[in-house]
């Protein structure tokens, strides 16, 4: 690539097609970014916040729970009362779909290169 007399960028085919698959790549990271962001699980009739913050904030519940069940606030911010084995349901459902999604992405950019 190269300014040629005009102030003109010019470059070969290859270089302009290695900008396009750099820019369609990027254009993938932030669609995946926001879908992960934007994961809701639906279990017994109520939706969950899935995202990457929320599995974090269920693993930590799960592993620190000492009582039979536990408080957990729902997407539309109704506490439910849930036990540890229902919240590893709704956390597996969450890593599920977002390894689903990150799989998806990548086959995306494989497909592109």
């Amino acid at each position: 690539m190269h300014i040629d007399e005009n102030g003109d960028i010019q470059m070969s085919p290859e270089e302009f097609n290695e900008i396009v698959k750099q820019d369609n790549i990027r254009a993938l990271n932030i669609k995946l970014e926001q879908d992960v962001k934007d994961i809701t699980i639906m279990y017994d009739g109520s939706e969950y916040d899935g995202d990457e913050v929320s599995q974090g904030r269920m693993v930590k519940a799960i592993m620190t729970s000492t009582g039979s069940t536990l408080d957990w606030v729902g997407s539309d911010n109704i506490a439910h009362n849930l036990t540890s084995n229902q919240l590893n349901d709704i956390l597996s459902l969450a890593v599920d779909e977002h390894s689903r999604l990150v799989l998806e992405c990548n086959i995306l950019k494989l497909e592109n290169i």
